[in-house]
């Protein structure tokens, strides 16, 4: 009877270790990569590993440091915490044309929740806030969130790509990235957020005091 319920509990452990791996290869899609690993803590109990993510905030309309402050409050608690939050700068619009600078803030987090589930609740966070997705990449914005780093995962698929595939040539996230982790590697180039942030042609970016 013992040896009954011990075999049952196992098979029901593998099952459900095999559904949430056939989850994360739907949802990651042919040709991209996630690499979360099931860590079994005890028998019926899996969890994803513990990722560390960086996310780029923006916001040029309305109250941009009332915004910054708003998205970290919607983001932090929800399925990630925040560890640090770096410092706000400056920036003017890239890409498109505006009078409304930008103000930027990096912020580290960790979070079990796969990168897609991470861009779900992104997403939802930016809708809470009212942004509206214009058909043109660049616009004004109440505020934008992305996804730069998700570990050291390489994801390429239709809604994701990460690294941000950007990034590196945009001084308003290297500058903020590198208060907080100046000799992460990227996972493509291969190199540090502070060479890419020497090699970077944007200028420096003045601190927005708060």
């Amino acid at each position: 009877m013992v040896a009954s319920v011990y075999f049952r509990k196992l098979f029901m452990m593998c099952i459900l270790q095999l559904k949430l791996r056939l989850q994360i290869y739907k949802k990651q899609g042919q040709g991209s990569l996630v690499r979360n690993e099931l860590i079994i803590l005890k028998p019926g109990e899996n969890v994803l590993k513990m990722i560390t993510a960086y996310l780029g905030l923006g916001t040029n309309m309305g109250d941009r440091a009332g915004n910054l402050a708003d998205a970290r409050k919607l983001l932090d608690g929800n399925l990630m915490d925040i560890m640090s939050v770096s410092h706000v700068y400056v920036s003017e619009p890239w890409g498109f044309d505006s009078d409304h600078d930008f103000l930027n803030q990096v912020i580290e987090v960790r979070t079990k929740t796969d990168a897609f589930d991470l861009l779900d609740i992104v997403q939802e966070a930016e809708n809470k806030m009212g942004r509206t997705r214009m058909l043109t990449a660049y616009s004004d914005r109440v505020i934008d969130i992305d996804i730069l780093f998700y570990g050291d995962e390489i994801i390429s698929s239709k809604p994701l790509i990460i690294p941000h595939p950007l990034l590196h040539k945009r001084m308003f996230v290297l500058q903020p990235m590198a208060d907080l982790a100046p000799g992460f590697v990227h996972p493509v180039f291969n190199r540090t957020i502070a060479e890419l942030m020497e090699e970077c042609k944007d200028p420096p970016l003045t601190r927005f005091p708060l």
